[in-house]
């Protein structure tokens, strides 16, 4: 689980500097990301201050480990404006996922949050996790013939998987609104597509 700090602090330094290890660091373009940071062995990275450090990046095979970088238009937003996936990366992509049967003829966010659980679980089959999926897109009917679809249900359900402080990641999304789904009584329909490294 992530924790986010506005400085470290003399606990994180005494991490940071007991053990033989460098770090590898992205950093988003806008202050809405949060930096990744990886760390590997070797004293190559230093404290500089609460709020300044320093790492030299080193040469060689395994060296160097890169992250997904997200940008997203604020800290809050619920998608990313865009992902750059690393070389090296491997995808994992999801096709549209369903409902259970069991959740057939209930309401949107009902029906998206058993959707999201069949996905973390497709996920974790495949040796990824709901933090790496970059990218999703959502088709949604509407609960009654004429109506509109239910995005705030759908959303209800997104946000205890992703943008959560357990999972803060969030992928690129579209949320697209049909006129029916493969069979009747289905609101939601969702794919996905992960990166993960390739070694993973």
């Amino acid at each position: 689980m992530a924790n986010f700090h506005d400085a470290l602090n003399d606990r994180h330094v005494a991490f940071i500097t007991a053990p033989k290890m460098y770090f590898v660091a992205t950093a988003p373009l806008c202050d809405a990301g949060r930096i990744h940071l990886s760390p590997k062995r070797y004293d190559s990275f230093r404290v500089i201050g609460p709020r300044r450090v320093a790492y030299a990046d080193l040469g060689g095979p395994g060296a160097q480990t890169l992250a997904t970088q997200r940008q997203y238009a604020s800290s809050r937003a619920f998608y990313a404006n865009h992902i750059v996936i690393p070389p090296g990366y491997a995808t994992i992509r999801l096709p549209r996922i369903i409902p259970d049967e069991a959740a057939f003829g209930g309401d949107t966010q009902a029906q998206a949050g058993s959707v999201f659980r069949k996905i973390a679980s497709a996920l974790q089959e495949a040796g990824a996790s709901e933090g790496d999926v970059v990218a999703m897109s959502v088709y949604l009917a509407a609960p009654a013939p004429g109506g509109n679809m239910d995005f705030d249900g759908m959303m209800r359900a997104y946000g205890r998987h992703y943008g959560s402080d357990e999972q803060p990641n969030r992928p690129v999304r579209s949320t697209v609104p049909v006129a029916g789904l493969v069979r009747p009584g289905i609101l939601v329909e969702i794919e996905v597509t992960a990166a993960v490294p390739a070694s993973r």
